[in-house]
């Protein structure tokens, strides 16, 4: 079963996602929306800092699945 996510969540993980391992910035703002966002999905263990940029956020195995699983007919 699919974890609930919000829409936003759902929107950030699908953005990330789509970079395919380029990622986004995450920010440096914790209290910025898109950070917090971020942050939540890092905790859910759907994102994770990039390898020598911790700043960008990148998707784990599990967040590629989830889009995945959530994207079959």
């Amino acid at each position: 079963m699919t974890q609930k996510l919000t829409g936003p969540q759902e929107k950030m993980l699908r953005r990330i996602v789509a970079t395919n391992g380029g990622g986004i910035h995450a920010g440096f703002n914790e209290v910025g929306n898109d950070t917090r966002v971020i942050r939540r999905l890092e905790a859910l263990g759907l994102v994770q800092g990039k390898a020598g940029s911790p700043s960008w956020a990148v998707h784990t195995r599990p967040g590629l699945e989830w889009v995945r699983e959530k994207d079959k007919p």
